[in-house]
């Protein structure tokens, strides 16, 4: 498997302090040996990147297992609906899209009563679904083991799962 992908527009100074999975400064907390691994699925050429981001200019990010997001800002936004996109119309699929804290779950239930409203819908439900927030680490990485194991069976049983198998949680 490869690598889950952090997006982010790294944008100063508040992309770098994700990037490095570093908490708001109001919640720092002492810091760790582990580091997370960011990949930039930016839309515009960048100067700099700091020593936690990997560059991905040539495949921008898209050839990951998972994608987690995390608070962030519009950027952040952007990327994240770029991917959840990207699974809507399936040229990514059976990649877990995990937004992990408190923001992402107002916004995900505006954008189910803001598209649902109308007849007809703006998006299917099953689309909305998409994303699973959680509120903590801990909870994404028991999604992508629950992810890992399913594809390690459908691996051994030379089956990829699909959508329609429901053999991937979202």
């Amino acid at each position: 498997m490869r690598l889950p992908a952090l997006p982010t527009s790294a944008a100063p100074p508040r992309g770098h302090r994700a990037d490095r999975g570093e908490p708001q400064v109001e919640q720092r907390e002492p810091k760790t040996a582990a580091l997370p691994l960011g990949r930039v699925l930016g839309l515009v050429e960048r100067t700099e990147l700091n020593a936690v981001v990997i560059d991905v200019k040539g495949d921008r990010g898209f050839a990951s297992d998972a994608f987690i997001v995390a608070p962030g800002g519009i950027g952040t936004l952007l990327e994240m609906v770029m991917v959840w996109q990207l699974l809507q119309v399936r040229q990514l699929q059976e990649t877990p899209l995990i937004l992990v804290g408190p923001p992402w779950p107002t916004l995900i239930e505006w954008a189910r009563h803001a598209m649902l409203a109308f007849d007809p819908p703006l998006a299917d439900a099953e689309d909305l679904a998409i994303p699973r927030c959680v509120a903590s680490a801990d909870e994404a990485l028991a999604i992508i083991r629950t992810h890992h194991a399913t594809w390690l069976r459908a691996q051994r049983a030379g089956d990829p799962p699909s959508r329609s198998s429901g053999a991937v949680t979202r």
